[in-house]
């Protein structure tokens, strides 16, 4: 989920993506910084206290944790939400931000019910 050509655009490094992804996962996030127009860092911190206790970079929170307990990444997707709308489809395998990432948006599937 980390998106190298969104995160230039807020950073003066113009390092290769290795490195933009070092500089979130040290600083970046800690400046605030979201890796992705599809997961907004302080909002996640914002609404997960277990996360900002344990000072835990969110990216990885999310993606070891958060994304299996349907914590929203971001204000406009609800992983839940998504989940149960595509659940029965073929193909689906329980994630929903890799499903619309990869296949979902494409087929018109709605990250969220005001869509």
């Amino acid at each position: 989920m980390f998106d190298p050509y969104y995160y230039r655009k807020f950073v003066s490094d113009s390092g290769d993506d290795n490195t933009l992804y070092r500089h979130y996962t040290t600083v970046g996030w800690r400046r605030g910084l979201s890796p992705s127009p599809y997961f907004l860092a302080p909002w996640y911190v914002s609404r997960n206290a277990d996360v900002r206790r344990m000072d835990a970079e969110p990216l990885r929170h999310f993606l070891e944790i958060g994304s299996r307990e349907f914590r929203d990444p971001h204000p406009v997707f609800k992983l839940r939400w998504y989940h149960e709308q595509c659940r029965r489809e073929p193909g689906y395998k329980g994630d929903p931000i890799s499903h619309y990432m990869s296949v979902g948006w494409a087929r018109g599937a709605k990250p969220h019910p005001l869509f």
